[in-house]
């Protein structure tokens, strides 16, 4: 856990939640980008046409 000192103050404490929360959000939008772009690749390495030797 990080060590950062407590908010002083009730609405510093919902600041700092919303701030995390945001960063939540954030990082769940760029996780889904990033598993449906391994899906596409997935996807497309399936249905690709082995390679002729």
């Amino acid at each position: 856990m990080l060590d950062l000192p407590r908010p002083e103050t009730p609405q510093a404490t919902l600041a700092l939640l919303s701030d995390v929360q945001s960063r939540i959000d954030a990082l769940s939008q760029e996780a889904n980008a990033l598993r449906a772009h391994l899906l596409r690749l997935a996807d497309e390495h399936r249905q690709a046409p082995p390679p002729s030797d």
